[in-house]
């Protein structure tokens, strides 16, 4: 379950089999891998947690389902 009041950093494939990351403040990539826009995502969510502000980290396939999710807001985060 994740807080519908987090903002979505969220990583999907491109359609030439890149990754983009898509963050708080517009979007970033493509990256050759998941992995490096995994990164950029964690970063960007992990600076909006400290800042006190809500964020979760989703990860899409192709055709747009959610694969995984994490909510770093205070009340999942167990701070």
């Amino acid at each position: 379950m994740t807080c519908i009041l987090c903002i979505s950093c969220t990583v999907f494939p491109t359609t030439k089999g890149e990754w983009v990351a898509h963050l708080e403040h517009g979007q970033a990539g493509p990256y050759t891998t998941q992995d490096l826009a995994l990164q950029v995502v964690i970063a960007d969510a992990l600076r909006m947690r400290k800042s006190g502000r809500p964020a979760r980290i989703t990860v899409r396939d192709r055709s747009g389902n959610v694969r995984a999710e994490r909510c770093l807001c205070s009340r999942f985060s167990g701070s």
